[in-house]
């Protein structure tokens, strides 16, 4: 069966038509440029010497560029939104954006303007409410400006002013540590000058802000203002100046020729302001001056003449009274039912009260109109009111529009834009179970619950643990069970099972129960030696709410561990270890865990005892009380949410989670894998295989946990990752997987792709059941980013069974990836692509085809190949390749990290740590897992001959092009006298850059810079670095290709403080790391 995926343009159907080319504005004192596509932000402004530019890379993320707004309380959609270019002249441009969720009706005008004579612009925005008859809002308009601190300039005299009514307060960047100040009782402008480099940014309102604030970083750093509350009717006016400057004096001020007056002015003294809570100051002002709010979190909805199916809303009910819930349906969307009653079933009412015609521009929809109750609280209920709604027509594209009333007064108005997509009926998998989310009353409201399922292809379900309650008796549950039981539906729960007593409480609470960490101080973390009665009635609450009301399966997400380095040392869990340590390793000298875990570099054989006494405890914990569970409900199975990780040592020291001890005694382990939400699919089978060889032999299944979506967020993710995930995990022949949290956080676009994925893993289910996996079948070569032009690996998945092979090759970029494939074949063969691009035909043995992959046809395909001649496909076990398997030189080695889940070096900060990840170039490798983790080895070496070789396996976690702006460090270190030698991707050139350089006071001369012939780096592949540097000259060595040769000679005779990485710029696995005293 061929997939076909819905293409950019029609996923963007909703979005506002493209506004064209960046805008550009000129005068002999100032220019800029605009990007009305980016938020309508300056990408560009320049006066005289001053200048600030934003690369694309930069401008991908909000934190960058100048002239942005945005109201308090949203997530910067106005930032990214495209806006409308209304009119522009030489010295001027006028943009305009509305309809965006969650207040549609809200329009902003900004207009820029250059002066005749001045060296600025001036900003005026408006912001205005365009139909205040549907309901009114208050808004905090915020304003925001948003750079990076030059890396040569980092950290060296950046200094940020910001005016307040007592004078003027100063902050000075740092090289180490986040700096907000923010104010109230404002001034008029703040700044940032460097006066050394001359380059800064003055900005002036000519409003009064109700709080200045800056986020000033080690590289990035913004200059922000907000403003009162206000209801935007008829509108409210601002005006504002940016200002390119070289220095902040009265001079320099005056030669601006600013029509505005700086208050305070520059002379005032220097004090710190009036400090304020930007979050709770504001919280007051905005939504609580919404009685009630609705909203649906996704940006679009998807409705389909095929099947039916919900979509969700959430309140937030500040101000009570008598509320209702009023949706417009276009005339193509027939309203099929609704429910509430979402999880406490208790004040979640919705009930019908009138449906009516109603007419809108010239177009009929059904106004459904319903009276709700809710919870008065100040958050949130994402997900408390479903309509059940079905297309009556193959194809369109319309608007809902949805509002809410108090006491008879409509409160507000949003829209939610709506397009109709095919679902075909889906077949069925007989045996890949997949568990979709729901709650009680979703399914005791959906109409033809049953077949809306089956025509999905849907076979098992997954319910949140909001029932049984007060209003569902565990009868009432035990009843559901059979009914879809008898259905053909496999049931399971998910809820937090065999949680600790005071697991949710504040850490002063049940103290008994938690831990202290590495610091001393009381956490919420269970204490995992703590012991005692209260353990049968944690197993009696779980038999309770979920293993004795009839479902196949219980599903506990009691997540315990996070950062489990830093826990526990409670006097009974230093005297647990002790008894443990004594007698498991009675030969081995003491060591107080205290020491071991502050420094376990020093004592690698007691931190790998510590942290498996630890596993054992927390493990040998769980499985008492589900043994004593089991014991009183032995018909439902138990699986278990556990944590990914990159490999099995990292998730056993970050959170005590022993996988293969867990496998043991758990029915289903249910990995926690959600890699198309944070667009990691690359990764996602690394991380299945890592829990496969964890797991394998053991009693559990591996199913893992999945999801299309979460709920109260957008679903910033190409949408068909849902159908690749379900068809990999498949692929990789797990029994199924588990959907979280389901209907709840969906938009039905991922629902469609579920239902596809079902369908042809029933198609394919046959062939993978005893299918065996094999390498060798097909060879990928010139597998290329065509946009990029970049090499990209693509690993294929080759199962046989007999004389039908399946192959799977994927690249989950956005670019289109273009290869060859050479087939391995026992003789002739036919092929047919069963998804993805066409591909079909009759392969002979050695036949090398093309293959293109795009986000049109697919960025994944399915083969299915059968032997013409019926001869089986021959099964070569799949083995990691070992590209450092040939004998290596050791001679002059001083020291070798083959980073094999152990290593001398350390953690380069205190509170961000390197891991090991399971699939290194040879074994493990290390992982540098965020920006700010390193790797230290604080050890000095002699350098007898003079001249230094390092050599080791590098893989970047993301492309590095020219221009992209993105500096990573790959190494450092110390040399005799004060010289530093550093090896990095230069963010401007994208280049490999070595550099040598001596200390001198508190500043670093770097006399020695050479670059790297090559400018593009991959991602995911590994490459093959040496670098030779000493007395003979200097080398850098990629994959056997010279990139740098030079004379120029360096001179020590020692190194020490060799280091991997560095805070903020660290990226990258690191592989076979040996260090040589010579050339090598």
């Amino acid at each position: 069966m061929k997939i076909k995926f819905l293409t950019f343009f029609g996923l963007a159907a909703f979005t506002a038509a493209l506004p064209g080319a960046p805008v550009e504005l000129k005068t002999p004192s100032v220019s800029l440029t605009v990007l009305p596509e980016k938020g309508g932000i300056i990408t560009s402004l320049q006066s005289g010497a001053v200048k600030f530019e934003f690369s694309p890379e930069e401008l991908n993320k909000d934190g960058y560029g100048l002239g942005k707004e945005r109201i308090f309380g949203d997530n910067g959609e106005y930032i990214r939104a495209p806006w409308k270019l209304v009119s522009r002249t030489p010295r001027s441009a006028v943009l305009q954006v509305t309809g965006i969720q969650p207040l549609a009706k809200l329009e902003i005008t900004k207009t820029y303007t250059l002066p005749e004579k001045g060296a600025y612009v001036r900003i005026d925005l408006k912001f205005r409410n365009t139909n205040p008859v549907a309901g009114s809002f208050k808004i905090v308009p915020w304003l925001h400006q948003g750079f990076a601190i030059p890396r040569e300039a980092a950290g060296k005299d950046n200094r940020f002013y910001l005016s307040h009514r007592n004078g003027i307060e100063t902050a000075v960047q740092s090289p180490k540590v986040i700096l907000q100040p923010m104010i109230q009782n404002t001034g008029n402008w703040s700044a940032y000058v460097n006066p050394e480099r001359k380059h800064g940014l003055l900005m002036v309102s000519a409003q009064q802000p109700e709080v200045l604030y800056d986020y000033i970083a080690p590289h990035i750093t913004s200059m922000e203002m907000l403003f009162k509350a206000v209801d935007p009717v008829p509108e409210a006016v601002y005006t504002y100046y940016l200002a390119p400057v070289g220095e902040l004096t009265e001079q320099a001020v005056a030669a601006l020729s600013l029509p505005v007056v700086l208050n305070p002015a520059l002379n005032a003294k220097q004090c710190p302001g009036d400090k304020v809570n930007l979050t709770a100051h504001f919280n007051t002002s905005t939504e609580k001056n919404i009685p009630v709010n609705f909203q649906f979190w996704k940006s679009a909805a998807w409705v389909s003449p095929d099947v039916t199916l919900p979509l969700t809303f959430g309140i937030r009910n500040i101000g009570g009274g008598k509320l209702e819930f009023e949706v417009d349906l276009p005339e193509f969307v027939s309203f099929e039912g609704h429910t509430g009653n979402y999880w406490w079933m208790v004040n979640e009412d919705m009930e019908l009260v009138k449906k009516t015609v109603a007419e809108r521009d010239g177009q009929k929809y059904t106004r459904c109109r319903f009276a709700v109750t809710a919870r008065k609280l100040n958050e949130w209920s994402p997900n408390h009111y479903r309509v059940f709604l079905r297309a009556a027509k193959d194809a369109g594209t319309g608007t809902i529009y949805y509002r809410g009333f108090q006491n008879g007064k409509q409160i507000m108005e949003n829209t939610l834009p709506c397009e109709v997509i095919r679902i075909p009926a889906a077949r069925i998998p007989k045996h890949f179970k997949v568990l979709f989310g729901l709650d009680y009353s979703l399914w005791k409201n959906y109409p033809d619950f049953e077949k809306n399922m089956k025509h999905l292809g849907l076979n098992g379900l997954c319910f949140n643990y909001s029932v049984p309650n007060k209003v569902v008796s565990p009868d009432q549950v035990r009843a559901m069970n059979r009914e879809l039981k008898k259905a053909g539906f496999m049931t399971a729960i998910m809820g937090i099972y065999f949680a600790p007593p005071f697991y949710l409480a504040s850490p002063d609470k049940g103290r008994e129960y938690k831990s202290i960490d590495v610091d001393g101080k009381p956490v919420n973390s269970f204490d995992f030696t703590v012991r005692g009665p209260w353990m049968k009635e944690v197993s009696e609450n779980a038999v309770r709410k979920g293993l004795g009301l009839g479902f196949d399966l219980a599903v506990s997400d009691y997540e315990a561990y996070f950062g489990g380095e830093r826990i526990s040392f409670t006097p009974r869990t230093v005297a647990a270890f002790k008894q443990f340590f004594t007698k498991k390793h009675p030969g081995k000298p003491w060591v107080e865990p205290l020491e071991i875990a502050r420094n376990p570099e020093k004592h690698p054989e007691h931190h790998k005892i510590w942290v498996d006494f630890k596993c054992d405890q927390y493990a040998s914990y769980l499985e008492e009380v589900i043994g004593d569970a089991r014991k009183l409900a032995n018909e439902t199975k138990i699986g278990w949410c556990t944590i990914s990780g990159t490999s099995d040592e990292s998730i056993r020291m970050d959170n005590l989670q022993d996988t293969a001890r867990f496998a043991s005694f758990l029915d289903y382990n249910m990995p926690m894998l959600y890699n198309n939400l944070y667009r990691t699919m690359p990764n996602y089978r690394g991380e299945i295989e890592l829990f496969q060889s964890l797991t394998a032999g053991k009693k559990a299944l591996l199913a893992p946990t999945l999801t299309i979506g979460f709920w109260q967020e957008g679903n910033p993710f190409p949408p068909e990752h849902s159908f690749y995930i379900l068809l990999e995990t498949a692929l990789l022949q797990c029994p199924g997987a588990y959907i979280f949290p389901g209907f709840a956080g969906s938009d039905n676009l991922g629902v469609k792709y579920v239902s596809e994925a079902m369908n042809l893993i029933a198609e394919i289910e046959p062939l993978v059941e005893g299918a065996k996996r094999t390498r060798g079948l097909v060879t990928v070569s010139e597998a290329r980013n065509t946009a990029l032009k970049l090499p990209v690996r693509v690993h294929p998945l080759c199962l046989v069974n007999r004389n039908k092979a399946l192959v799977y090759l994927a690249d989950y970029s956005l670019n289109p990836v273009s290869m060859n494939l050479q087939f391995q074949l026992p003789g002739r063969c036919t092929v047919k692509s069963l998804t993805g691009p066409a591909f079909s035909g009759v392969l002979n043995n050695g036949e090398t085809r093309p293959l293109t992959l795009t986000r049109e046809t697919g960025k994944g395909i399915l083969l299915l190949l059968e032997a013409a001649d019926g001869m089986d496909f021959p099964v070569m076990e799949e083995k990691q390749s070992d590209a450092v398997s040939g004998k290596t030189d050791e001679s002059g080695l001083l020291f070798y990290e083959p980073f094999d889940g152990s290593t001398r070096g350390k953690n380069l900060y205190d509170k961000h740590f390197y891991v090991f990840d399971a699939k290194g170039m040879k074994g493990k490798c290390l992982l540098l897992r965020d920006y700010e983790s390193g790797w230290i080895l604080p050890e000095k070496f002699d350098v007898k001959s003079g001249d230094m070789t390092i050599d080791f396996f590098f893989k970047n976690r993301s492309p590095h092009l020219p221009g992209s702006k993105m500096h990573w460090d790959i190494l450092r270190g110390n040399l005799e006298g004060g010289q530093i030698f550093w090896l990095f991707l230069d963010p401007a050139s994208g280049k490999m850059i070595f550099t040598m350089g001596k200390q001198n006071g508190n500043k670093t001369d770097w006399n020695i810079r050479l670059s790297s012939g090559t400018d593009r780096w991959p991602a995911d592949i590994w490459q093959h670095i040496r670098l030779n540097f000493g007395k003979s000259g200097i080398r850098l060595m990629i994959d056997g290709r010279e990139e740098i040769a030079s004379p120029q000679k360096v001179f020590f005779r020692s190194m020490e403080n060799f280091q991997l990485g560095r805070r903020w710029v660290s990226t990258g696995y690191y592989d076979e790391l040996r260090v040589f005293d010579g050339l090598k």
